[in-house]
């Protein structure tokens, strides 16, 4: 399979969660951003029933530019996976799919403390037929799991974004 070997950051700012939206790491106007997570709905310590974390999709395939495109063809007879490293530790995920998904804030409007939220929301990415989409059919998050979403602008389209499913299969903490 393949990793996606970007390498980077992801920041997170205390109190302002867009604040990394149009800036680098030290806080220097940059139309590339940085990779972030929003405080007021993911802690840092990748714990959360789904963390999701920003990213925009850069024509130079910078950030998260380049993912719809290498999602969309992904093999999942093979295993591909994301690393997250983090002082002593290393939270290992399997990309599970690549799916279109609506402009709004997924973990404002779902509890996923909420088995039932849970379990409904993955279904529902499950069903989606959207030509970008592809999916892990055997793979699909369900309650316990914990999740990492990459949510990106999708190609050409105003009205969606891309996200990218990944469950976590390893955590040495």
């Amino acid at each position: 399979g393949c990793a996606i070997r970007e390498g980077g950051f992801i920041a997170q700012h205390p109190v302002d969660d867009g604040w990394y939206l149009y800036r680098d790491l030290d806080g220097n106007d940059n139309k590339a951003g940085t990779l972030y997570t929003e405080a007021t709905y993911n802690d840092t310590k990748l714990d959360d029933p789904v963390t999701v974390v920003y990213g925009h999709n850069m024509a130079n395939r910078t950030m998260f530019g380049g993912l719809q495109s290498m999602l969309k063809n992904l093999d999942f007879s093979e295993q591909h996976l994301v690393y997250m490293y983090q002082k002593d530790r290393r939270v290992t995920y399997q990309i599970v799919g690549g799916v279109q998904y609506d402009t709004s804030h997924i973990i404002y409007y779902h509890d996923f403390t909420n088995a039932d939220v849970f379990n409904s929301f993955f279904d529902q990415l499950w069903k989606e037929t959207d030509g970008t989409t592809n999916l892990d059919k055997a793979n699909k998050p369900v309650a316990g799991d914990r999740v990492l979403i990459l949510s990106v602008c999708k190609n050409g389209d105003d009205n969606h974004r891309y996200l990218i499913v990944c469950k976590m299969i390893e955590d040495t903490a």
